[in-house]
């Protein structure tokens, strides 16, 4: 809402809004007024429009090491009372470096719910998880690109070294999901 003398103005779509904000740190979580921008900015995880869509690269870029959104998330999955809700949640983790820490600590709650859900519902939990911007691929005629080799190497690492019990399904689905990539 927009108070009577306040100005707004409207971004585009490949504006990252960090140019605008100072991101999310370590000095500056515990201020109100950082804490309660990432709130406003989690509501709009129900939006179905273009900004909902968006939502979770914008996370990312304003708290790009996952300090307040992390948990935040963690407080909504636990109280979400559908599997859409979930779903929009776990699309945020996409937006985080593949394993690291912050998408680590979206997913576990995430694949906690998963593991208690039909394989329907749990394989779209995962996938929610994933990165889903677009990617493009190049190989010689009859040749499979690399990227299809290292996705499995990847994903074999992932799930070799993975000491987390309840993490270990996602990744073995990840890893079933690389080889039929590859097989393809």
């Amino acid at each position: 809402e927009q108070e009577k003398g306040q100005k707004s103005q409207a971004i585009g779509l490949n504006v990252r809004l960090s140019k605008f904000v100072i991101p999310v740190s370590e000095e500056n979580a515990t201020h109100s007024e950082v804490r309660e921008a990432i709130e406003s900015l989690l509501e709009f995880t129900w939006d179905r429009g273009t900004v909902g869509y968006r939502l979770p690269s914008i996370l990312s870029d304003v708290d790009p090491s996952g300090i307040l959104v992390g948990p935040a998330i963690v407080r909504r999955i636990t109280s979400a009372d559908s599997e859409e809700k979930i779903w929009r949640l776990s699309r945020i983790a996409g937006a985080y470096p593949f394993g690291d820490s912050a998408w680590r600590n979206i997913a576990k709650p995430i694949i906690e719910k998963a593991n208690t859900l039909p394989e329907k519902e749990r394989w779209q939990l995962f996938g929610a998880l994933m990165d889903s911007s677009v990617k493009a691929y190049s190989s010689a005629p009859g040749e499979v690109p690399e990227t299809y080799v290292s996705d499995v190497r990847t994903a074999k690492w992932f799930l070799e070294s993975e000491k987390d019990e309840t993490l270990k399904p996602f990744w073995e689905w990840h890893l079933a999901g690389a080889e039929a990539q590859l097989r393809e």
